[in-house]
């Protein structure tokens, strides 16, 4: 689909990113880049408050959700299942990397530290 005319069909207004996990590619995603520059154009008064108060809720539930990506556990679950932690690093380097790009480019200041000590992903900090 072409940004700016037509949601993901994936996606749900108001509950993408939140209630519903999108795509780290979608373009309508805040917690993509190219989600994140469409946010932003599309709303000029979004704060890096409201940004930093939305990556706070979406983590908080994200370590209770399944996770596709996780053979549908939560992170919490596949934490403790040596099989499965490595898919594990996987996914949170990639939301490392996202996060770091959009601190350094976005000036958020998003830290997941907490989230990394609660599934006991020290080799990640």
């Amino acid at each position: 689909m072409t940004a700016g005319k037509n949601i993901c069909s994936a996606c749900c207004g108001s509950k993408r990113g939140t209630e519903i996990n999108c795509s780290p590619d979608c373009a309508y995603s805040p917690l993509s880049i190219k989600g994140y520059d469409l946010w932003l154009k599309t709303d000029a008064n979004l704060s890096r408050k409201m940004m930093k108060d939305f990556y706070k809720k979406h983590y908080e539930k994200f370590i209770d959700e399944q996770i596709p990506a996780l053979d549908n556990l939560t992170p919490r679950q596949a934490a403790k299942d040596p099989k499965m932690r490595p898919k594990l690093i996987g996914l949170m380097k990639q939301h490392l990397k996202s996060i770091d790009i959009q601190n350094k480019e976005k000036g958020l200041g998003l830290d997941i530290s907490w989230m990394l000590d609660e599934l006991g992903l020290v080799e990640l900090k």
